[in-house]
Order: C-alpha cells, then sequence, then structure tokens
C-alpha cells in the first residue's frame, strides 16, 4: 500500500528543533538590533566566514582517530549560524524566510528522490535496490531542471576550489557526453596515476625515496631525478593541464583529489613541525 503521510523522523531531528530554532532566531534578532557589528554585516561580507566554517567543518570529519562528536556540533553549529543570518537579512529586507527556505529544500528533495516520493510527497510503494540505479534517477532530475541552460556547466559555482571545480566539470561531462568522456576516463584508469600527463614530474615523479624527507623537503625528489626536472611544466597552462589530468585519473579510480591533496598538505605539515 502506498504511504499517504510522511514517515514519522527517526532520527530524532524534529524533537525539540522548532522551539530551540526560535530560541536562536530570537538572540539573532537582538544581535541585529542592539551589536553594531552584527548589524552591519550583508550577504557579501558573510561569504567569507560561510566559506571559513565549513572548511573547519571538513577539517573536524576529517581529522584522523575517532571522530570529535562535540567540535562536529560546534561546527553544524556554526553554518547553522551563518544560514540564520543571510535568512534574517532577506526577513528584514522583505523577501524570504526561514521557514521559505526549508520548504523550498522539502520540494526539492521530493522532487529530486523521485525514486522515493511521489510528487505530493508521499513515499512509493517500492524503491531502487541498487545505487547505481538511484544515482542515474537523481542524476536525470538534476538535467530536467538544467533544461533551460545554455551549458551543462552553467550551475557550477565558479568559486569552488580549483581540483573540486576540475572533479565537478568532468563529473557534469561525463552525464552529457557519456561515451567520450568516459572512454578518457577508462584511459586514464589504464595509466600510473603517479605519473600521469605528458611526462608528468610533478612530487609523485621520480624514483623511490623517503615520503617523510620529501615532505620536509618537496623538491629533493626532483634534485634526484634530472629526467622529472626536465619534464617539469614550464608554464602556469602547462600545470594546469597536467592537474586536470590528475583529477581525471584520480577520478577514474574513485578517488578524490581535494580530499587527498589536503591530506597531504596535513602531512607535509605534521613532518614540518616534528623535523622542527
Amino acid at each position: 500500500m502506498t504511504r499517504t503521510d510522511p514517515p514519522e523522523p527517526s532520527c530524532g531531528t524534529a524533537v525539540g528543533a522548532a522551539a530551540a530554532v526560535e530560541r536562536l532566531a530570537a538572540v539573532i534578532s537582538e544581535l541585529r538590533e542592539h551589536c553594531l557589528w552584527t548589524a552591519a554585516l550583508t550577504h557579501g561580507s558573510l561569504i567569507t566566514y560561510l566559506v571559513e566554517e565549513s572548511y573547519e567543518l571538513a577539517d573536524v570529519v576529517e581529522s584522523p582517530g575517532a571522530l570529535d562528536v562535540e567540535a562536529l556540533k560546534g561546527e553544524l553549529g556554526d553554518i547553522l549560524y551563518q544560514v540564520m543570518l543571510h535568512t534574517r537579512l532577506q526577513a528584514e529586507a522583505g523577501g524570504f524566510t526561514l521557514a521559505d527556505v526549508a520548504d523550498h529544500l522539502r520540494e526539492k528533495l521530493i522532487r529530486r528522490n523521485s525514486h522515493v516520493f511521489h510528487p505530493d510527497g508521499t513515499l512509493r510503494d517500492g524503491f531502487p535496490d541498487s545505487i547505481a540505479e538511484i544515482e542515474r534517477n537523481y542524476a536525470a532530475e538534476k538535467g530536467r531542471e538544467r533544461s533551460g541552460s545554455e551549458s551543462v556547466f552553467d550551475s557550477l559555482p565558479a568559486s569552488l576550489p580549483a581540483l573540486a571545480l576540475a572533479a565537478k566539470t568532468l563529473e557534469r561531462a561525463e552525464a552529457a557526453d557519456g561515451h567520450g568522456e568516459r572512454a578518457r576516463r577508462d584511459q586514464a584508469a589504464g595509466g600510473d596515476l603517479r605519473a600521469v600527463g605528458a611526462g608528468a614530474s610533478l612530487r609523485a615523479v621520480g624514483a623511490g625515496g623517503d615520503r617523510d624527507q620529501d615532505a620536509v623537503d618537496p623538491g629533493d625528489r626532483t634534485r634526484r631525478d634530472p629526467a622529472a626536472a626536465a619534464n617539469a611544466p614550464h608554464s602556469e597552462d602547462e600545470l594546469g593541464e597536467l592537474l586536470f589530468d590528475v583529477v581525471r585519473a584520480a577520478q577514474s579510480r574513485g578517488l578524490d583529489a581535494e580530499r587527498a591533496l589536503r591530506s597531504a598538505v596535513r602531512h607535509f605539515q605534521a613532518a614540518q613541525t616534528s623535523a622542527g
């Protein structure tokens, strides 16, 4: 039988949430009225803080060891504060409210997850058995939403970190031109990720070497391998092409280039700190 009512929340998110959000909104309202710094905030001036808070959340989730739940709760709260501030600014200007944002998101989730919901929000009788089928359905719905765009890349934010932007671009390209981009991805999958690109000679190229030593002196490997130095990119355009190929090869193996680079940076920082 098709369900006609949305299921009750099973993760406790709705228990006391409405009252807690109202209390938070009251505090933000007082800050907007009585704190000159908060009163001066704009959508533009808030962007820096939203980006910073998002990266701080990523740091908590990606940090080695057990997840710090208290830190996670704090970072999620900081991002919620940003959402509340943006919606408060709009409410003051006669635009939309937090309720409008929540309703818009609910409608979008129902629309994009047609494998779970009927258009009216009621649950379907059966659900897909594979994640691949779910991803195909989701991609098809997003494609319909973008049908009026001139390019599949129109909705990609240019302010994304470069590696993430490259990865998203390749995903869109494969969805739009499946055979062509998939063939290039499969070709990348058959190569050596540590030597991807024409004569690639970044840190990953060269003979052996101790990783910790390379982390302390990243240029040491290139000095040990003159061939790598000769093949190094000589312009930002060449370097950009090489990095783009690295992202494509990483995706062919199910790897996240952005996350991998953050991990490498953390390793380098730890090695520098211990060496000092």
